[in-house]
């Protein structure tokens, strides 16, 4: 199993919008087609997935689902060689509503908070924001702002 790098798809088992999509996108691009892996700091995560970069030829394909507006930029240090590209295709996606982005927005929150060292963005009244606190604490004033760092909606709030 490889784990794709940088990005973060609609989960399937939370039924998330857009799980399937995102899975026939990955399979259109890669099904019977030759490969290259590209490594970054970490060749394996704790569940011994494979983390890799996927090249098809010319085409990222990790980009190729987040300029689809099929996953969030999910920047999860050290690996972040491709994070500047993520960004700008992620932000490319939201500001021409395709996929994720095409969907309702939650009503929005006067404060989002995130962990300098996570990767993922919650109301300030959510649970798994209250432990941060100093230096780490990051604050957004908009969704935008949050993603626009590669920051990702938290699961259980779902700002």
């Amino acid at each position: 199993k490889v784990r794709l790098i940088g990005i973060n798809t609609p989960e399937r088992k939370s039924n998330d919008p857009l799980n399937e999509e995102a899975t026939q996108l990955l399979r259109d691009l890669v099904e019977g087609k030759e490969v290259t892996l590209e490594f970054d700091e970490e060749e394996t995560d704790q569940y011994q997935r494979t983390l890799a970069y996927v090249h098809v030829g010319d085409l990222f394909v990790n980009g190729e689902i987040v300029r689809q507006g099929l996953a969030y930029c999910y920047t999860w240090r050290p690996n972040t060689a491709h994070e500047g590209e993520f960004v700008t295709w992620q932000k490319e996606a939201r500001e021409a509503d395709r996929g994720l982005w095409s969907l309702p927005a939650p009503a929005p929150s006067d404060v989002y908070v995130a962990d300098s060292q996570g990767h993922r963005f919650h109301r300030e009244d959510c649970s798994r924001a209250k432990g941060i606190r100093g230096g780490r604490r990051l604050t957004f004033r908009s969704r935008d702002d949050a993603f626009d760092l590669g920051q990702n909606p938290c699961g259980t709030c779902k700002p």
